[in-house]
């Protein structure tokens, strides 16, 4: 089983995933249970990457978005990156690891 799967496993058991697209962002408590998930299921190995590879996009023209809409789309492509990354920092200089951000062609 990759560690990648592994992660996955542990963040779905304590139900990370259904807490909606933007919740990292939205709640601290929710950050930091992110973190010590991640954390706890890599175990004792340093963390030697981050690779940033989610985002949502949200169709229509410019007068139809929503403020929401667009508050949606910074939380969730910008804003839970950096609070993701800033969170896992002092790890990733620990192990000299490296920060990816995957970006698209709306990006």
């Amino acid at each position: 089983m990759s560690l990648v799967h592994h992660v996955n496993q542990a963040l779905r058991a304590n139900h990370l995933f259904e807490k909606g697209k933007d919740y990292i962002v939205k709640d601290n408590s929710l950050l930091n249970n992110f973190i010590a998930t991640v954390l706890s299921a890599i175990g004792p190995s340093p963390l030697k990457g981050l690779v940033h590879n989610a985002a949502i996009q949200t169709l229509g023209s410019f007068d139809e978005l929503s403020i929401s809409d667009w508050q949606s789309t910074l939380d969730v492509n910008l804003l839970a990156p950096i609070l993701i990354s800033k969170s896992l920092l002092p790890q990733l200089q620990a192990s000299q690891g490296s920060i990816v951000h995957i970006g698209s062609i709306h990006s």
